[in-house]
Order: C-alpha cells, then structure tokens, then sequence
C-alpha cells in the first residue's frame, strides 16, 4: 500500500457552489440546426452591415486561435484566418489590428458571414508593450485603421 507524502499541510478542495448546475442548457443533438442559424443569420436593420467582434485579453489567452476556432465549425473545414503562436510567450504575436471576415461556402464568390473579428495584440505588462486601454477604446468607437501597429 503506497502512503502519500506528509508535505505539512492539508488542503480540501472546496465545491465551488456556483457550478452545481449549468448556466445554461446546450441541446447537443441541434448542431444542424444552430449552424444553420449561424449561417443564415443577418442582423435586424438593414444598416448594419456586420455586427463586430473586438477580441482583447491577455497575450496567449487565444484571441486569434478563438477566430480560426469560429472559422473552421461554419465552414465545416480548417482555415487559418488569424495567424496564431503555438509557443507560449510573454510578448503578443499579433502585432497590428486586423478585421477578419469569413467567407461564405466555398469557390470565387465573395460573399461573407455578416460578424467581423477584429484581432489586436494582447495586454502585456508595462507601459511601452502590448495593447493600450486607449487602443482598446478607440477601436470600440471604429477609430481604428485596418493594419495599425
């Protein structure tokens, strides 16, 4: 019988009360249906265009890889659209703001999902590095140029 070692404390995990019961119920059998959804989805005005996404959040917690994420499920292949860092880092990978749309079906037409990503670098410590909460502000407002370092 093996004996787990005495390191001279004991922690008891507590259960977290707030997970006793799901924050909403996910009908895992309606993946055709709520795709379908997602794909045929436009916004209620007809002045809207697209509804915009602006990911922010630290450096590695995923932003470009949560867009190839959105990609890949509507258009049922693997796509790339955001380029992402597959090493952890204390830097941002992505150096300049960018608007990623995703392109409907496959082939020449040029037709798009009516949601937009916009992918900024991620919030990194100190004052010269990283993404500013100003930045973040201004690109909330659309006064932010595609391409922006």
């Amino acid at each position: 019988m093996s004996q787990q070692p005495n390191w001279g404390f004991y922690v008891q995990a507590a259960e977290s009360p707030t997970l006793d019961e799901p924050w909403r119920e996910l009908r895992w059998g309606e993946k055709q249906k709520n795709l379908q959804y997602a794909q045929k989805y436009m916004p209620e005005k007809d002045d809207i265009r697209y509804l915009r996404v602006l990911l922010y959040g630290p450096v590695g917690a995923g932003k470009s890889s949560f867009i190839n994420s959105v990609s890949n499920v509507l258009r049922g292949r693997m796509t790339i659209p955001a380029l992402a860092s597959a090493t952890t880092s204390d830097q941002s990978f992505t150096k300049k703001y960018e608007t990623h749309k995703l392109i409907k079906g496959r082939g020449t037409s040029k037709t798009f999902y009516p949601v937009v990503f916009n992918d900024i670098m991620g919030l990194e410590d100190g004052d010269r590095r990283g993404v500013h909460a100003d930045d973040i502000k201004l690109a909330l407002r659309g006064h932010v140029k595609e391409g922006h370092k």
